[in-house]
């Protein structure tokens, strides 16, 4: 949660214009002061009009995606940690009735070798 708020926390330094702690991130958005050498109208002069407007943007959208994305790493985690939860209960149920088949067999057994002596003694009779 940390390292998430210094995230957001330089992008809010960045709309403020305080420095950032990352140069090479702000040095994308400074102005060249080599771009109002002439001072004449072109159609650069209309790019640069635009071109706060549109850093402001670009950088909103930034922080919308990382917030996006964010987002959706808790969803997968959440959802890896639900899928593990079920996992587990599944082995638990699956080791259950596995348990419970073999005590069926053995009850099974039991009940055939009975039924073998109840035949030979069944058959003595009728000597």
């Amino acid at each position: 949660m940390e390292a998430e708020d210094q995230h957001l926390s330089h992008y809010s330094n960045v709309f403020e214009g305080i420095p950032s702690h990352n140069d090479n991130f702000n040095s994308i958005f400074q102005q060249n002061p080599h771009d109002n050498q002439d001072e004449g109208f072109h159609v650069h002069d209309h790019y640069q009009y635009h071109q706060p407007m549109d850093q402001e943007k670009r950088l909103r959208r930034m922080v919308s995606n990382r917030e996006s994305a964010r987002r959706s790493r808790m969803r997968e985690k959440n959802h890896i940690k639900k899928l593990q939860m079920q996992v587990e209960q599944l082995m638990a149920s699956n080791q259950f009735l596995a348990n419970k088949v073999n005590s069926y067999l053995e009850y099974n057994k039991q009940i055939l070798q009975e039924n073998s002596q109840l035949k030979v003694t069944v058959s003595s009779f009728h000597q």
